[in-house]
C-alpha cells in the first residue's frame, strides 16, 4: 500500500464520531482535489482518468448536488471511506502499468504525481 492511502486510512480512523460524516466528506473533498490534479495531466491514461472520475461520482459522500446515502451508510457502519478504497485500487492499477511521462513513471500516489509534475514543469519554466 502507498503511504498516501495509508495516511488517509489513519486520518479516517482518527475522525471524531460525533462529526465523522462531515469530517470524512471534507477529507474526501481534499483528496478529490489532489486526484483531479494528478488525473488531469495530459499524459495520464485516458481510461484510468475516466474510471477514477466515475469512482468519485459514485462513491463520494457529498456530491455538489446531493448526499450519497449509500456512501454515508457504508462510512457510518465501517468507519471508512469506500471512495478511498476504490481509488487505492485504481492507483495500484496505474502503478502496475509503469506509465512513463515527461516527469517520470506514474506511481500509486496522487500527491507524488502532482509533486513530480510540478517540479518538472517548474524546472522547464
Amino acid at each position: 500500500m502507498t503511504a498516501f492511502f495509508d495516511t488517509l486510512r489513519a486520518k479516517t480512523q482518527e475522525l471524531p464520531e460525533d462529526s465523522f460524516i462531515d469530517d470524512l466528506a471534507a477529507l474526501e473533498d481534499s483528496v478529490i482535489a489532489t486526484v483531479n490534479l494528478a488525473t488531469g495531466d495530459r499524459e495520464f491514461p485516458d481510461d484510468l482518468r475516466e474510471k477514477i472520475q466515475g469512482l468519485i461520482a459514485l462513491y463520494r459522500i457529498h456530491t455538489p448536488v446531493i448526499e450519497n446515502k449509500q456512501a454515508i451508510e457504508h462510512a457510518s457502519v465501517l468507519q471508512k471511506s469506500q471512495l478511498f478504497e476504490r481509488l487505492h485500487s485504481a492507483f495500484h492499477e496505474l502503478a502496475s502499468r509503469r506509465v512513463q511521462t515527461r516527469f517520470g513513471v506514474l506511481l500509486d500516489s496522487p500527491s507524488q504525481i502532482v509533486k513530480a509534475r510540478d517540479a518538472h514543469d517548474a524546472e522547464g519554466a
